[in-house]
């Protein structure tokens, strides 16, 4: 099994002290901006991205928020959701730590676990993976890409 940046032995240690690692959700800006810069960095070079990606589509396709930085990326579920319905709006673009556009056209999409009637019914396209939407997927994602 391939071990993640994250996963060595150095964070491991800090995080199990209680101190701050890259990847960790922070209420003030200040503090987190610069971590999850830093966190999306070490993730892009990570040889387990594939595997977090993974991990991380399964668990907003249920629904299922994870606070912080997971494969380079937010979660696209606000963290602090209340309840586990799907969502009925678009989110919310000022809401700290969640995907809410896509990062190939910067379009507003509906997170992964939203009812496809929901998302028929409106003109925003759906988050399909990777922090892109399901127009820019198939020609941007890492998956799909013909160039390993």
């Amino acid at each position: 099994m391939i071990e993640g940046i994250c996963q060595r032995r150095k964070w491991r240690r800090k995080a199990s002290k209680g101190e701050r690692i890259p990847w960790d959700s922070a209420d003030k800006a200040v503090v987190r901006d610069p971590e999850h810069a830093k966190a999306r960095l070490l993730c892009a070079q990570c040889p387990a991205l594939e595997a977090c990606e993974a991990y991380l589509a399964d668990k907003e396709r249920a629904g299922v928020s994870v606070a912080g930085v997971v494969a380079g990326r937010y979660c696209d579920l606000a963290a602090a959701r209340a309840s586990l319905l799907p969502p009925k709006v678009l989110p919310r673009p000022e809401v700290a730590e969640q995907q809410s556009h896509c990062r190939g056209c910067g379009a507003l999409m509906w997170p992964q676990c939203t009812p496809p009637d929901r998302v028929a019914a409106s003109a925003a396209p759906q988050h399909k993976g990777e922090g892109l939407c399901e127009n820019c997927y198939p020609h941007l994602s890492r998956t799909n890409r013909n160039n390993r």
